[in-house]
């Protein structure tokens, strides 16, 4: 019976000792999780963030495509202005080509500004660009 007794303290004991061991394991697998929703929800807001720059770089480019497209309607009309210049010129006219003239002397005004225009957005685009990839990159190895 002393050896009964023995054998069931000594099961108690190690099953009690388990029970207590397995306590901080489960304390450490609540935080483990707690953490990972933790990254979980940064990493879905990275993902916005990424996703709100992606229609960013989106419409800079349209503004691009739009600035181009007026870049090439004045660019037309300077071209006409020079012909109509040219033509007055061959005939005579000096009236009607001093105001061809000044006509395309505005409308490369306006070009000029345009393309300076252009090349800023260009710039802005560029750098969204570079602020999306250091952002998506920055996700990535937070992920690893």
């Amino acid at each position: 019976m002393k050896t009964s007794s023995l054998l069931v303290a000594t099961l108690f004991s190690v099953l009690g000792t388990s029970a207590f061991a397995q306590s901080p394991v489960v304390a450490q697998v609540k935080q483990d999780n707690a953490a990972i929703r933790q990254e979980t929800r940064e990493i879905r807001a990275d993902n916005h963030a990424i996703r709100q720059d992606t229609v960013t770089v989106l419409h800079q480019k349209q503004d691009v495509r739009q600035d181009r497209q007026a870049l090439q309607v004045d660019r037309h009309a300077r071209n006409v202005d020079q012909h109509r210049e040219n033509v007055a010129l061959s005939r005579g006219d000096l009236a009607g080509a001093q105001r061809a003239n000044s006509a395309r002397l505005q409308d490369q005004h306006a070009i000029n500004s345009q393309k300076r225009d252009l090349h800023q957005d260009r710039r802005a685009l560029s750098h969204a660009r570079h602020v999306r990839h250091d952002a998506v990159v920055a996700r990535n190895e937070d992920r690893h």
